[in-house]
């Protein structure tokens, strides 16, 4: 062994030239057996041969490194077989042997009839007792031991020569690299681990990783790379991870991904977090984003250090909100748009930009989302919390909760100093933002802000929906778990897998009456809403936003303001009387009003008006043209089409869908005739394959979904028609030279071509029409195979599975790879996991435990990617608290009760329920600390524990508990507006 001391002695390991010495551990090999050791006669320098000892040996029996079996404390003694050497021949067919001892024990004296059948039993008479040989017999239970250590060690050894035979297969690495744990505990998760055998698991593992690091390319090394700096967290102190994560970023600049995990480390510190110095290092990394950009010899992904220069940005936004600087985060908006969206001479440099806008700042000019002041009402405009309601009690903290929350609705923008206020708890120093204070911020933007980008990450603060079309790939602060908000107590609580962003395909989403795309919380903040409103409508004459802003501007009044969606709408159709969106936005928004005549009246009189233009135009042989026209007259057609689909009503759809090239005034037969069909087919074929040929993605999903809807209302078997069609459109796709030249943007594109088979199947199972459930489900396993993480895929998953049966579907999610979870699942998938658990326990078929399980898995495990998500851990308070509301009702109908008399007495009914609340209790109280720790500087989880823990029930807390809660928010330097009294 190296170390041997010996080994200065002779020089050298090789076995002929150091002799045999007998200390402990000679021969031996770390992690076997002691039994077990090297045969240095067989043994040669390419090839080592074990042997085990010899019968005078002891076996160690104790817990190996790969046993399933926990260490025994006992003595694992053999019984061995001394053969006679005295006798002359050995009766090997014998059936009884005769072994004599060699050492006396002690015994009692012989009893007369010790050979004689002894007929006393408590069972009558007894048998005969066989024997059972207990010298020459095994141990059964040690066999099966050391015959699953053999094939665990077969199995790595296994997984090592993969490795060596593919070195450049992640997916064999990953493999090689989740198998470790089998060689700590085999029989348990490593989610059951200790803390010991953690860190023994994550130091086996970090071998590997530096093994795969050093043959792995491309994405594949940058994902090895954030699996082994997140399993390193468990071994490594905070100075050794930062230093580490600090080197792979300087190494692998252009990795998104890692940018973003190291954020989520920076802004969970493992000291006493502070909101100023968590705040200056994640200024740092956004200015370290910048400077790349900036530096154009490094040659590095500019297109991704775009998107990730912009989604530091709102990270950092975020984290100023969350913890209650609302006016500051809102400010740098104000700023971000007016310097890289709104600005029209982006030629200056941009150190002069920046001065004169701090000069139109310091001044209290207008600023993005400002009242135009021609149309501000002097009373109400300076006026801030006037509204303020008569507070009780001012000395409990739920009166400090709900005054809290009503200053933070009402004075959410940012102040100026003229302003007035109605109630003086709501002045104060932070609400009026003076250009030094976000100067330092708005100087690391020099390199330029993206404008989709800038604009969706805008939308994505304000949890609002993205534009549509603008962007088939969907960008990643839209699925980034610390943007998951933290409901409010009482707020509507859709599913969670129902508030995971994705992208906006098109104009109907926008106004889809079966899913609001709009969150309903932002009704209640009616400053924030208003400035919204105004801020999107000043960038709808933006050159490149615009078209797309404009059908958006409609579908958020019709949510909103639904009084003047329809005038909105007129108006922008005047102004801008060419842009088809526009219309077909007037229309769908006179339908969810519920005109639906007047909503048909819009789509049939805009497709005859665009027909006209387009015989017209068709006369100079202008094919781009002809292309145009052809796309706008199918949006037109498709959009109604579907809208009359949603109403349930398949003719009006065939004539919608038929109106560009049929009679819209025939009111004869409503099916769809086969001269017209195969017109329409021809039609809508050839604008797949141009669109196709252009890589022009809206359309070419607008004229496969056209194509899908026209086979479903033309065959006889619908659904298996519509998604045959889609899979062929599929496939042309991925033969296409599009796919060979653009790799990312058609892999973008084939995620929303599968996600076209939504609304098929939502309409067929709507209608209420036959389908074979093994058919869907094995279309959407194939597009869950491909996309497993896809919210809209994991919620038509759930659509499907949900008439089944609900043990049996559970069991059955098991077995799909997509569906199991670990610390590296995204946030849908805990999402999906969580939602139908709930529903498993609604309806009678789950467990509290199981429910419980998911929470603790996602928000508790080492290394977990959503572990920080403020939604997730809103979701597991409300789940606890609504147990704890049950065992309370439970408890209060046994005192009730005419056996209740016992618990009153001191019977055990009663106290076992009194212990089940105590239990719930605790349980309450654990998830509320874990997440103070798992989000350190979030005001309002915070705010929701005083809320929950400021009663007189059983969940309530004493005033110094209460109180240390409360200082909280002045220790971790969190914004408070108003403060206790008494």
């Amino acid at each position: 062994m190296r170390g041997d001391p010996k080994n200065l002695t002779y020089g050298t390991l090789h076995k002929y030239s150091i002799p045999r010495y007998h200390r402990a551990g000679y021969g031996r090999i770390v992690g076997l057996p002691r039994g077990i050791k090297i045969d240095r006669d067989l043994s040669s320098t390419s090839e080592l041969v074990l042997e085990r000892n010899g019968f005078g040996g002891a076996v160690d029996k104790s817990r190996t490194l790969a046993s399933m079996k926990p260490t025994k404390n006992k003595d694992g003694r053999q019984k061995l077989v001394r053969i006679d050497r005295t006798e002359d021949s050995f009766a090997a067919n014998d059936a009884f042997l005769s072994i004599r001892r060699t050492r006396k024990r002690k015994r009692g004296s012989p009893s007369p009839t010790e050979d004689a059948l002894d007929y006393r039993s408590i069972e009558g008479k007894a048998n005969p007792m066989a024997d059972s040989d207990s010298d020459l017999t095994s141990d059964d239970s040690d066999e099966a031991r050391h015959d699953a250590e053999d094939t665990i060690r077969k199995q790595h050894a296994s997984l090592i020569k993969a490795t060596q035979s593919h070195p450049s297969d992640e997916q064999v690495w990953k493999t090689l690299i989740d198998f470790q744990c089998k060689l700590v505990r085999p029989d348990l998760d490593p989610e059951h681990f200790s803390s010991t055998q953690r860190k023994t698991l994550a130091d086996l593992r970090l071998h590997m990783y530096d093994k795969a690091l050093k043959v792995l390319n491309g994405k594949a090394r940058i994902d090895m790379l954030e699996a082994m700096l997140t399993e390193g967290a468990i071994l490594w102190d905070t100075a050794s991870r930062v230093e580490k994560w600090r080197k792979a970023l300087d190494d692998n600049p252009s990795a998104s991904t890692l940018w973003i995990r190291y954020l989520d480390m920076i802004q969970r510190p493992s000291s006493v977090p502070k909101y100023e110095t968590t705040r200056n290092s994640v200024v740092s990394i956004l200015y370290q984003v910048n400077a790349l950009r900036r530096n154009t010899k490094n040659h590095l992904d500019t297109a991704a250090l775009k998107v990730t220069h912009v989604h530091v940005l709102l990270r950092l936004l975020r984290f100023m909100a969350d913890a209650g600087y609302d006016e500051h985060a809102i400010a740098i908006i104000q700023s971000a748009v007016s310097l890289h969206l709104t600005t029209t001479n982006n030629t200056n440099p941009f150190a002069d930009r920046v001065n004169g806008f701090e000069t139109v700042w310091d001044d209290e000019g207008p600023r993005f989302g400002d009242e135009e002041p021609a149309t501000q009402d002097p009373q109400a405009s300076h006026v801030a919390g006037r509204d303020s309601p008569k507070w009780r009690n001012l000395g409990s903290f739920t009166s400090f909760v709900n005054r809290e929350r009503h200053f933070h609705d009402a004075l959410e923008l940012p102040g100026r100093t003229n302003e007035e206020y109605a109630d003086t708890a709501g002045d104060d120093a932070f609400h009026i933002i003076l250009f030094s204070d976000i100067k330092e911020i708005v100087t690391a933007t020099s390199a330029g802000l993206q404008q989709e980008c800038l604009l969706d990450g805008i939308l994505a603060f304000f949890d609002l929906p993205s534009l549509s079309g603008n962007s088939v790939t969907p960008f990643p602060w839209r699925t980034d778990p610390s943007m998951f908000r933290l409901m409010r107590n009482g707020e509507d609580r859709d599913p969670l897998l129902d508030r995971v962003g994705g992208p906006t395909p098109n104009v109907a989403n926008l106004f889809s009456r079966s899913s609001s795309t709009f969150p309903e919380s932002l009704t209640a903040r009616r400053s924030t809403l208003a400035f919204l409103r105004r801020g999107l409508e000043q960038l709808l004459s933006h050159d490149i936003l615009g078209p797309s802003l404009r059908p958006y501007f409609i579908a958020f009044c019709t949510k909103y303001t639904p009084d003047t969606a329809a005038k909105t709408a007129r108006r922008l159709v005047k102004q801008y009387p060419t842009d088809v969106h526009l219309y077909n936005a007037a229309a769908h928004t006179e339908a969810v009003l519920g005109n639906y005549q007047k909503a048909v009246q819009l789509w049939s009189s805009s497709i005859a008006v665009f027909k006209k233009a387009a015989m017209v135009k068709a006369k100079s042989n202008n094919q781009q043209q002809t292309w145009h026209d052809q796309a706008t007259l199918t949006l037109l057609c498709h959009d109604w089409a579907w809208t009359e689909m949603d109403r349930g009503d398949t003719a009006s759809a065939a004539k919608a869908l038929t109106a560009a090239i049929a009679n819209l005034h025939d009111d004869g037969d409503a099916a769809i005739s086969a001269s017209t069909r195969l017109a329409l087919q021809r039609d809508l074929s050839s604008g797949f394959d141009a669109a196709l040929l252009r890589q022009d993605i809206p359309n070419i999903l607008l004229f496969t979904s056209s194509l899908c809807l026209l086979t479903y209302l033309t065959s006889s078997d619908p659904l298996p028609s519509a998604l045959s069609t889609l899979s062929s459109h599929i496939t042309a796709l991925q033969s296409s030279t599009f796919h060979q030249t653009s790799p990312t943007q058609s892999q973008s594109l084939l995620v929303q071509l599968h996600l076209l088979q939504t609304p098929l199947i939502k309409t067929h199972l709507s209608l209420h029409r036959p389908y074979r459930p093994t058919h869907l489900l094995s279309s959407l396993t194939t597009s869950l195979t491909l996309f497993p993480s896809n919210p809209t895929l994991l919620s038509l998953y759930a659509t499907l599975t949900s008439p089944l049966d609900l043990l049996s579907s559970h069991l059955h999610n098991l077995s799909r790879p997509w569906l199991q979870l670990d610390h590296t699942s995204p946030l849908p998938n805990w999402c999906y996991a969580i939602d139908q658990a709930l529903r498993r326990l609604a309806q009678g078929s789950g467990t509290r435990d199981a429910v419980r399980s998911l929470f603790r898995r996602a928000l508790l495990t080492d290394g977990s990617r959503v572990a920080h998500a403020p939604g997730l851990w809103g979701a597991w308070l409300d789940f606890e608290l609504g147990v704890l509301g049950e065992v309370e009702g439970r408890v209060k109908g046994v005192s009730t009760s005419t056996a209740g008399e016992g618990r009153k007495a001191g019977g055990w009914a009663g106290r076992k329920e009194e212990r089940e609340v105590e239990t719930q209790v605790a349980i309450v109280r654990g998830v509320f600390f874990d997440g103070l720790r798992g989000l350190p500087l979030n005001k309002e989880w915070v705010l929701r524990g005083l809320e929950v823990f400021d009663t007189d029930g059983a969940v309530g807390m004493g005033r110094g508990e209460l109180e240390g809660v409360y200082h909280l928010l002045f220790e971790r330097e969190m914004r408070v507006r108003v403060e206790m009294e008494g």
